[in-house]
This record gives C-alpha cells, sequence and structure tokens, in this order.
C-alpha cells in the first residue's frame, strides 16, 4: 500500500479542452491537448449512439 501523503502532484500545468457541437441532438466532439478528438454521445431518441456516452 502507497502512503497518499507522502505522493506529490504538480498542479501547475494548464490542460485546454474544448467540445463543439456536431448536430441539432447531443453529439459533441471533444479534444484535450493535441491529442486526437473524441466522439460523445447519447443514446437514441435524444441523441443518435455515434460516440461514446
Amino acid at each position: 500500500m502507497v502512503d497518499s501523503s507522502s505522493i506529490s502532484i504538480d498542479k501547475s500545468k494548464e490542460l485546454q479542452t474544448s467540445i463543439r457541437l456536431i448536430n441539432n441532438k447531443l453529439h459533441f466532439t471533444g479534444t484535450t491537448g493535441c491529442g486526437e478528438p473524441i466522439s460523445i454521445d447519447y443514446t437514441p431518441t435524444l441523441g443518435d449512439n455515434l460516440g461514446y456516452t
């Protein structure tokens, strides 16, 4: 077991994110930094089930 009081986390870096609506329902793409876009969608009837839910 690791003693969590001895773990140091660097919180000085910024994480840049963006999210964009793809259609008139609930289909978005999201990106962080220079990573590949991630498709995010809801299941029917609210969405089209075209990405992670």
